[in-house]
């Protein structure tokens, strides 16, 4: 952005430097005709840029500038931009009724050969700085709506404290110079939808992300819970077998010492029979018939 433009015929080129030296001592930008048009552009694309990207517009009233075609197209676009416009009368002799209305709208400051040129350029600077922090919001925001409109890229819209600041400047603009441009309302206004929008779609992206976080955790809870059950359950398993297995190891020796002793018991009523004079085959069919005889499984059973 820059802090002045000036719109002025090449005739009256002289008292334009001699102002334009003045401006640059403020250490302000200023954009001119003679500087800031590349050779080869688009001239008249670059005027309009200029004006657009300007604080204040500047037209030097002459009898020369106001019979001027691009004079007139640049205060044209001024105008369309809602520029602050400051006319400085160089050379009072001219027909005032061919003097541009939106410039016969401000009050003129004289800078005429007869006037007192420094006293004067006070008075210009007053005017310049005056709601200084408006008139940059001004055209900060009318150089970003042209460039959405342009493109029509929603990526150029305002946001979040952008976004606030630009509406409160809007708000409080309506008796302010210069007033918002029906474009800088529309790329207010849509700002706001898209960015009402956005948050809507934050919120629900957050409430989404919520409920899978919420559903990771039960789900990784049910598993941890179905993981203990069955660590669990199969503990318990290994020890039933395994005192199972003790029951039987134990139920075997104990069906040992049972062989054994009726082993004893055997051969002790063998003896006592041979004595009583059993016969021998008496005695093997006693032996077939006793329990030592029988298979090991078989008495497991009995």
């Amino acid at each position: 952005m820059t802090d002045v433009f000036i719109s002025y015929s090449r005739k009256d080129k002289p008292f334009v430097q001699q102002l334009h030296g003045a401006l640059a001592q403020q250490q302000r930008d200023i954009w001119i005709g003679w500087e800031d048009i590349p050779i080869a552009a688009d001239w008249w694309q670059a005027i309009e840029r200029g004006i657009e990207a300007a604080n204040i517009f500047l037209f030097i009233l002459t009898p020369h500038s106001i019979v001027s075609t691009v004079c007139k197209q640049e205060i044209e676009h001024a105008v369309h931009c809602n520029k602050r416009l400051i006319p400085v009368v160089r050379d009072d002799q001219f027909d005032a009724s061919l003097v541009h209305p939106a410039l016969s709208r401000h009050n003129w400051l004289f800078f005429r050969e007869s006037d007192d040129f420094q006293q004067v350029f006070r008075t210009l600077t007053q005017t310049i700085e005056t709601d200084w922090e408006h008139v940059q919001q001004h055209t900060r925001l009318l150089v970003k709506a042209i460039e959405w409109e342009r493109d029509r890229d929603d990526s150029f819209l305002l946001r979040g404290k952008d976004l606030e600041a630009s509406e409160q400047w809007y708000a409080e603009s309506e008796n302010k110079d210069p007033k918002p441009t029906e474009l800088q309302h529309q790329y207010i206004t849509k700002s706001r939808i898209v960015e009402s929008a956005n948050q809507r779609l934050a919120e629900v992206g957050l409430r989404a992300k919520r409920i899978i976080q919420t559903s990771t955790v039960v789900s990784l809870g049910t598993i941890v819970v179905a993981g203990l059950t069955l660590f669990f359950t199969v503990q318990q398993a290994r020890q039933e077998v395994t005192q199972l297995n003790q029951d039987i190891a134990r139920k075997e020796l104990e069906i040992d010492v049972l062989r054994a002793q009726l082993s004893r018991d055997t051969q002790t009523v063998s003896q006592e029979l041979k004595k009583l004079g059993f016969s021998d085959e008496k005695l093997k069919v006693y032996k077939i018939l006793s329990p030592k005889s029988l298979p090991r499984n078989l008495s497991r059973q009995n």
